[in-house]
């Protein structure tokens, strides 16, 4: 039987988020299951970063436990019409709690809330962890298709409550 992920809720990232979000960003694990597995340096992270809280179709959200950040999750629009495209990176010291499972579950919430019918998350074929947090939260393989020159897995999930 598998335990419930820990009670997560969601806030917006803001401006003092940068440099934590840049740390998880630059971890190890984080950068070898991303689409770009270079380290990101401070100034392209930090311009990054200030486009996104100032972009009205990107939603870049910290999900924290007790008080504390435990990952990030950014919704952007997708590409077709009530299409949200999902991308979460679970914090070094929160991973094997659940984390990614709840922070997913939390964000087809926040969806809803926007506005979205659907979630769709493109994932690397290696990433496990990933794999097994999204179909936790019901999302579904949907296809296989290419992603900045990497394979990827496209998940999709319906939102409820659009």
């Amino acid at each position: 039987m598998t335990s419930s992920p820990p009670e997560i809720r969601l806030r917006p990232a803001e401006a003092g988020d940068v440099d934590l979000l840049l740390g998880w960003a630059n971890d190890p694990v984080a950068r070898a299951v991303s689409f770009t597995t270079a380290p990101i340096p401070r100034a392209d992270h930090v311009a990054w970063f200030e486009r996104a809280l100032a972009n009205p179709d990107r939603h870049l959200l910290i999900a924290m436990v007790e008080g504390v950040p435990v990952a990030t999750l950014r919704l952007d629009a997708g590409e077709g019409p009530g299409e949200a495209v999902i991308s979460v990176n679970v914090g070094p010291e929160s991973r094997g709690r659940g984390i990614g499972r709840g922070a997913l579950e939390a964000a087809t919430g926040e969806a809803a809330r926007l506005g979205f019918a659907r979630i769709v998350a493109w994932i690397r074929p290696e990433n496990a962890a990933s794999l097994r947090a999204f179909e936790a939260a019901g999302y579904s393989k949907v296809s296989e298709g290419v992603l900045q020159g990497q394979l990827a897995l496209r998940y999709e999930r319906a939102v409820v409550g659009s």
